[in-house]
């Protein structure tokens, strides 16, 4: 579900720079909002940083200036969106938010068509994402389902650090 109207998603984002200091002010503002458990705001304020990486990951040239790539971004905006969750109680949202951010880094990493610095940057996030979800899970009482998602997780980074590195 979109936080941004399609109004304020063409405003936030019109060029790469502008997107990505509207990144930087939504995660500013989130974690401003975590810390003082404004959890709500906090909720928007990652919601909407994800969506910027998101418009960030799709354009033609995904670097950013910074030392963080745009699928960085969105892990980073992910975790942070996840986290909020939990700590609202929300169950069922943070499972559906920390699934969404494996199977993102899952399917980047897979993508052929995708430009090599994107499926690297990816792949680089898919062990975080993995322990994410796989702790969310144990925790959970979900066990069963973890040597599953391990399984397909090593198949999809062999199967995409063959194609990148070989």
């Amino acid at each position: 579900m979109p936080l941004l109207c399609p109004h304020h998603q063409t405003q936030l984002t019109k060029t790469s720079k502008v997107a990505q200091k509207n990144w930087n002010t939504f995660m500013f503002q989130g974690v401003e909002a975590y810390r003082h458990q404004h959890f709500p705001k906090a909720f928007q304020c990652f919601g909407a940083a994800r969506e910027i990486a998101d418009w960030l990951v799709e354009q033609e040239n995904p670097l950013t200036a910074s030392r963080c790539t745009a699928v960085d971004m969105w892990a980073l905006a992910g975790h942070n969106l996840f986290a909020t969750l939990c700590a609202m109680g929300a169950v069922e949202a943070a499972e559906k938010a920390v699934r969404s951010l494996h199977q993102k880094m899952l399917g980047l990493c897979l993508q052929q068509w995708r430009q090599r610095q994107v499926r690297v940057a990816a792949l680089a996030n898919l062990d975080v994402s993995l322990f994410s979800l796989a702790s969310y899970l144990g925790q959970r009482g979900k066990v069963a389902k973890i040597h599953r998602l391990i399984a397909q997780t090593d198949r999809a980074a062999e199967t995409s650090a063959k194609q990148l590195f070989h």
